[in-house]
């Protein structure tokens, strides 16, 4: 029996922990970028222990880049801050 799965990729929180894991800070911005149908297809070959002997499908992988809502928020709350502060 197989089971369809789908992948959904925190690329940004993906591509920093591979930064930090990997990588020096001074090497280049492509250091760390990945694949991520490899990476799908990688953690679908995966057989988690309690499965025994189900297979997994990749159906999809989703990528999600970029900030939320409150991480742009928080930013324009900053932003409006540091400009009151330099009024001052």
């Amino acid at each position: 029996m197989s089971d369809r799965m789908v992948l959904f990729i925190d690329a940004q929180n993906i591509y920093k922990g591979a930064r930090t894991a990997f990588f020096d800070i001074h090497d280049l911005h492509t250091c760390g970028q990945f694949d991520p149908l490899r990476l799908g297809k990688l953690v679908c070959s995966k057989q988690p222990f309690s499965r025994g002997k189900h297979t997994r499908t990749l159906a999809e992988v989703r990528v999600y880049w970029g900030a939320t809502e409150f991480q742009e928020r928080s930013q324009d709350i900053r932003s409006s801050q540091e400009a009151e502060c330099s009024l001052a």
